[in-house]
């Protein structure tokens, strides 16, 4: 099976089947998973994801929306406590980290050393790819 490396375009339109986003994500084309992102939306996001037969593209997608919802609380909080639902995000980007991988390195920012330059989810999603670069691959036969 081939896992996504982009969002594809029947990917929002099978979330749109079941959320309802803003006007501005609505009216966006390019990085419109990003524009969906909401913070307050977190819990619903991931009802859905949990509760909804999903594609592989529409999973994909949704975590995108998903984690940047958790980055924007991240920068919005005003706690140091976790947000009840990063447990659920990270149960399900291990889960199904096939699918998601490419997620968790886009916000794991490997290349970048100095955390001042980074996301602020970019240490909890570093975690979650060091667990799976420790694990070892198969070898192709």
């Amino acid at each position: 099976m081939k896992y996504p490396r982009y969002t594809s375009y029947e990917a929002r339109l099978g979330l749109e089947r079941l959320i309802v986003f803003s006007d501005i994500a609505n009216q966006i084309g390019a990085d419109w998973e990003y524009v969906a992102a909401d913070e307050n939306r977190l819990d619903e996001f991931l009802r859905v994801y949990e509760q909804e037969e999903l594609t592989v593209d529409e999973k994909f997608t949704l975590m995108i929306i998903i984690v940047s919802s958790y980055e924007e609380w991240l920068r919005m909080k005003k706690t140091d406590k976790e947000k009840d639902e990063w447990p659920r995000i990270v149960a399900h980007l291990e889960h199904e980290y096939k699918i998601h991988r490419n997620t968790v390195k886009y916000w794991s920012v490997l290349e970048e050393s100095d955390l001042e330059d980074v996301y602020r989810v970019t240490p909890q999603m570093r975690e979650i790819e060091a667990r799976f670069r420790a694990v070892p691959r198969r070898k192709s036969r």
